[in-house]
């Protein structure tokens, strides 16, 4: 009776992990290459708190076999929606904390602009170091991103959806990125 009991105590609590274990391959796609591993954290939406739409934000990183001083970037590529057209991003500052803003390597690149339902898409272009993403997804709360464009602020917070997948994302990602 007791091993009845226990058996079925055991199943109940793998069976709550199981559900709540995140999936990461709804976040994070990885290709072996020939020479290293491609890292792709797909698309995620960061609410605006003064705009029209959300930041949809993903995140792309080649760890090669053999690296160098060079291969520790991450290109961020990114989506805002706004009233008018956005040709230029003045700045781009990433605040997993106040006292630590995170700026990009260089320029933020426009890629493209497009007018969508009442709505204009501009799509974006920059580069963070690997560790500075690392930070981000390390972050329990405060994440916000500040981009200046067409002499304005905009200011987007990190919501619950982005922390659930940072803390599915964060322990994968320190063991890959050994």
């Amino acid at each position: 009776m007791h091993l009845k009991i226990s058996c079925v105590s055991f199943c109940l609590l793998l069976s709550m992990f199981w559900c709540s274990a995140q999936s990461s391959g709804k976040f994070l796609i990885t290709r072996p290459l020939p020479d290293g591993t491609i890292y792709f954290i797909v698309p995620s939406e960061i609410p605006a708190q003064n705009e029209v739409g959300p930041l949809k934000l993903d995140f792309t990183y080649f760890h090669p076999a053999e690296p160098s001083p060079d291969s520790d970037t991450v290109v961020v590529n990114g989506s805002i929606y706004t009233r008018i057209p956005v040709k230029e991003i003045t700045s781009i500052i990433f605040l997993p904390t106040a006292a630590n803003p995170i700026k990009p390597l260089d320029a933020t690149q426009i890629l493209y602009i497009e007018q969508v339902k009442g709505k204009w898409h501009s799509r974006f272009s920059t580069r963070i170091r690997r560790h500075e993403l690392m930070q981000l997804l390390s972050m329990d709360s405060g994440v916000q991103i500040e981009i200046v464009a067409e002499q304005r602020t905009r200011r987007y917070v990190a919501n619950s959806k982005w922390y659930k997948r940072a803390r599915t994302l964060s322990p994968i990602l320190s063991v890959e990125f050994r």
